[in-house]
């Protein structure tokens, strides 16, 4: 009996998951069909015939069929329009179509190109609208070289490539020079190392240019090569303006070593001149005193020694006799 209720409340369990599990798969079901079906009523019209890319020549035009189809619930009217930042006229014919439940229309399109535009590759939309229609398809158009154009890029790249290696020499003898920078906030200029990673930059648009001359593809080729272009424009004023910091930090370091060779001459000759005085006064000075007689040895006989004692004056009547001052008087006759 208690194997009985056991089982019971299993299976009841069992019913209850799974009941459970049925309604959360139909509350989902009916918030995702909802969605579904009016996703799909706002789809009204599709394009079936719609370009990735449109390719037109430099200085010349090209068509390009567009096919629609409309799969809304009755007849509408459509208008197509071109938005693009590309360098060139679009015409599209008939500026409005109407086109039955379940059927198709077709559209024309027209580029034209002038001879002045630039070989690029131009991202662009296609618009289709009308009562409860919004369609937009993206796609590309292409402006193509004519054969001389193919020729003018070869050459730019051709000129590009000999700036680029005469840069490379330049900034070789800029980096020897004997004033570099130091602090490049000292210095207007761009610094040896921009200049450097500005090269780098240089030589890999370069080898792009030359792997899409090689491979025929002149609309990357012409883009690569007007960045060499500007590139190269930029990195040879980036040189001259270093070189130019360069000459005014050899100019600063000139004016120093001259002042400090000044300094150095001026200060030696002011020590002379000081030396010269004090000799010429010590020189007047001793020249001024006294003469004084060296003393000589008493046992040295040869020499005479002049005898400076004071000499009494003695009466005329009187003479001095011997060393020890013995006088002997006359007697007057």
């Amino acid at each position: 009996m208690i194997h009985f209720s056991v089982e019971c409340y299993r299976v009841i369990d069992i019913m209850k998951k799974t009941f459970s599990f049925l309604v959360a798969s139909l509350i989902l079901v009916s918030l995702a069909v909802p969605t579904f079906v009016v996703g799909q009523s706002d789809l009204t019209f599709v394009f079936l015939d719609a370009p990735a890319q449109v390719e037109v020549v430099v200085g010349s035009s090209t068509t390009q069929e567009i096919r629609v189809k409309n799969i809304g619930d009755f007849d509408n009217v459509v208008q197509l329009d071109v938005e693009t930042n590309g360098p060139l006229s679009v015409s599209v014919v008939p500026g409005s179509l109407q086109v039955a439940r379940g059927s198709t229309g077709t559209l024309s399109l027209s580029f034209l190109s002038s001879p002045t535009n630039v070989v690029n590759r131009y991202p662009s939309k296609l618009k289709l609208k009308g009562n409860g229609v919004d369609l937009a398809h993206q796609f590309d158009i292409v402006i193509l070289p004519t054969q001389e154009k193919k020729f003018d890029i070869n050459n730019g790249y051709l000129s590009s490539l000999n700036k680029f290696e005469n840069l490379e020499k330049r900034f070789e003898q800029v980096k020897e020079g004997g004033c570099l920078l130091v602090q490049s906030s000292d210095l207007s200029a761009a610094t040896p190392r921009q200049i450097s990673e500005s090269l780098q930059n240089i030589g890999d648009t370069l080898e792009k240019t030359r792997i899409a001359i090689k491979e025929d593809d002149f609309v990357t080729a012409n883009v690569e090569e007007e960045k060499s272009k500007y590139l190269v424009s930029k990195v040879e004023a980036e040189i001259n303006s270093l070189r130019g910091a360069q000459e005014e930090c050899e100019k600063e370091q000139s004016r120093l070593s001259s002042y400090v060779t000044g300094g150095v001459v001026a200060t030696s000759i002011g020590i002379i001149v000081i030396v010269a005085i004090v000799a010429f006064v010590a020189y007047r000075h001793y020249t001024r005193l006294p003469k004084v007689r060296k003393l000589l040895p008493s046992g040295d006989v040869n020499v005479k020694v002049k005898n400076t004692e004071h000499k009494p004056e003695l009466h005329p009547g009187i003479k001095r006799v011997g060393r020890d001052f013995k006088y002997e008087f006359k007697k007057k006759k």
